[in-house]
C-alpha cells in the first residue's frame, strides 16, 4: 500500500488555511496567494488614491 504525503498550512489557532498532494504544489499555491495578496493592495490603494486625485 502507498501512502500519499499531504502538505497543509494551517494558522495560528491550528485551522487549515489550505492543503496540497505535492510539494511543488503547495509551493506554487503559497507563492500565488502571496502575489495575488500584493495586486490586490495595490489595486485597493490605486482606487483610493484615484479618488483622493478626484477631490484633490
Amino acid at each position: 500500500m502507498e501512502t500519499k504525503t499531504r502538505y497543509t498550512m494551517v494558522n495560528k489557532r491550528g485551522e487549515e488555511i489550505y492543503h496540497s498532494n505535492s510539494f511543488l504544489g503547495f509551493i506554487g499555491s503559497t507563492i500565488l496567494a502571496q502575489v495575488l495578496g500584493v495586486i490586490m493592495f495595490l489595486l485597493f490603494v490605486a482606487i483610493i488614491s484615484g479618488i483622493a486625485s478626484i477631490f484633490n
